[in-house]
């Protein structure tokens, strides 16, 4: 055996190595859902096949990702036999990425050596290994899994110089429609064969020009019918769903959110230091990512073939043009990050193979990142230390709202009551802040009759400013209580319509409302309870007749 492949294997093991000491504890922590994407997977438990193209028919099911929800299917069937499935199937999706990069970096002639240290440095980046640790990160790893294969396909033929036959096509398409089905976010990539046909033959290297115009037209046709249903659904049927609009209005502004944005997401990129629970964007590091990220652009297209710098510039922008410019929120998420981490580290295995001496810059790089980011999957043990360390390393209202829920929901009532005091001057305004203090006064009454009067008036007040559905709900209980018929009517007709976080309770309100009539002889809020009810029928989890009589039941007690 040659001293090049003892490098080689050596340099192969010590990434394998890599691999395991920074994702092992991940398969150890908590699935971590109450906070994440809860609302998307309880509707798919015990659903069949059959059961859930009905629900999504029938618009129960929360956005256009049926791949995302089929791995989510997947991970509860495997869950039910003791399997740490959520991370598990993350996993392994992040090792077939890698070995799609890698094979796709041998396309261009790069040695074993210099793949194994780019690819390294994405095993190590804090961004990766964060998203990989993640269970919402999995329709981003599928997208990304997905267009991985479908370029696999293309460079595959393009590097033996052969034209893309009918069958290749086929596969490119049908890899572009699972990627766009797990997550849209690289969805104009589809376009990208089109527009290099259509460019000049001098600006692309002909062994990547598609021949003909039947493939590249048809991929485009499924990138706009993708894009179609997901404008539709995004524009129209999700606001019906969460009673919210996701994106920007054209009348509304983020002014320099936007930029501060850029600041975070090239900070992330280029200096992964921290950047768990980084998900503020108004923060130092913001503002020193964004000369950060000129340089970077401009270190780019001087030592990258422009062609190759254009391409790789839209790689790296386009998770972050595809989210930032159209979000409500102005943070954004490290999942974002997938491609870009990915793109980066094809450009430093080229800078190794120009300097080859530069190989051991890399590794150092990636020890770096490595004791950096060897903590993060610490952060999952449990929903608490995940928010703690959240808050500790970037203050922010989302953490603080985070804990604030687990702290009501376990009744560490005296620190919920803490971090609410601290919100209360922090941001009042944010909707979530009135429904976890009623949520925290209910509790807390609960716990101690005497100060039932004192926290009913303070929910009052609460309820006149916010005119929360969960406000509104515990002071009807407390007014039936007391047998304060009028003013519990009154209150629950004010409610016409639930929050989509809230529409869980329709069923005990509806059968308040009805029971109400009965006791008070009105048949007002008998309207109203039968809105209430076809509200429900727009919901993910369907209406529960069941629900409702037992609620009944329980209220002519």
């Amino acid at each position: 055996m040659n001293n090049y492949l003892k490098a080689n294997i050596a340099l192969t093991f010590a990434s394998a190595l890599i691999f395991l000491v920074c994702f092992w504890p991940t398969l150890q922590s908590d699935v971590l859902l109450g906070y994440d994407d809860t609302i998307l997977i309880q509707p798919l438990k015990n659903l069949s096949a059959l059961d859930y193209w009905k629900n999504l028919i029938a618009m129960r099911i929360y956005d256009v990702q049926p791949i995302r929800d089929l791995l989510f299917m997947v991970n509860i069937r495997l869950s039910a036999l003791g399997l740490p499935a959520f991370h598990l199937v993350n996993l392994c999706l992040g090792v077939g990425i890698l070995a799609l990069s890698t094979r796709l970096m041998s396309f261009f002639a790069f040695s074993k050596s210099s793949i194994c240290a780019g690819l390294t440095w994405t095993i190590t980046h804090g961004a990766w290994v964060w998203s990989l640790s993640w269970v919402s990160a999995q329709k981003h790893l599928g997208a990304l899994f997905w267009l991985l294969v479908a370029v696999w396909v293309y460079a595959r033929r393009s590097s033996e110089k052969q034209e893309l036959r009918g069958r290749d096509w086929w596969m490119i398409g049908l890899a572009y429609a699972l990627s766009s089905l797990s997550h849209p976010i690289y969805l104009p990539l589809g376009l990208l064969p089109l527009l290099v046909r259509l460019l000049n033959r001098r600006s692309i290297p002909q062994s990547f020009k598609p021949s003909g115009w039947v493939g590249p037209l048809a991929l485009a046709a499924i990138t706009l019918t993708c894009l179609a249903l997901n404008a539709y659904y995004y524009l129209k049927i999700y606001p019906s769903q969460s009673e919210v609009a996701k994106f920007l209005s054209q009348e509304n502004t983020i002014d320099g959110q936007l930029l501060l944005q850029a600041g975070r997401y090239f900070f992330n990129l280029l200096l992964p230091i921290q950047v768990a629970a980084h998900y503020w964007p108004g923060s130092a590091a913001s503002l020193i990512g964004i000369p950060v990220g000129v340089a970077m652009t401009w270190t780019l297209f001087k030592l990258v073939p422009r062609m190759w710098a254009s391409i790789a510039s839209m790689m790296i922008a386009l998770p972050f043009l595809m989210t930032a410019p159209f979000q409500k929120n102005v943070f954004f998420s490290d999942t974002y990050l997938l491609l870009p981490v990915l793109t980066l580290s094809v450009l430093l295995t080229a800078c190794t193979e120009r300097f080859p001496r530069s190989t051991w810059a890399i590794w150092i790089m990636s020890a770096v990142q490595l004791y950096f980011s060897y903590p993060i999957p610490s952060s999952f043990t449990s929903d608490e230390a995940l928010w703690t360390r959240s808050y500790e390393v970037s203050p922010n209202p989302s953490s603080l709202f985070a804990l604030v829920s687990i702290h009501l929901e376990r009744g560490n009532l005296t620190e919920a009551g803490t971090n609410l005091d601290i919100l209360e001057k922090w941001m009042p305004e944010n909707p979530r802040y009135p429904r976890n203090r009623c949520i925290w006064l209910k509790k807390t009454a609960d716990r101690d009759p005497s100060r039932r009067l004192q926290n009913k008036k303070w929910m009052e007040e609460l309820y006149r400013t916010s005119q929360d559905s969960v406000c509104a709900l515990f002071l009807v209980d407390l007014y039936q209580a007391e047998g304060a018929w009028s003013q519990t009517t009154d209150i629950a007709l004010s409610l016409t319509s639930l929050n989509s976080e809230n529409q869980w309770d329709g069923e005990r309100l509806a059968a308040g409302l009805t029971q109400l009539c009965q006791r008070t002889n009105r048949t007002d809020c008998a309207s109203v309870s039968a809105h209430i009810r076809s509200l429900c029928t727009h919901r993910p989890k369907p209406w529960d007749e069941n629900a409702y009589l037992k609620n009944l039941s329980e209220f002519q007690k």
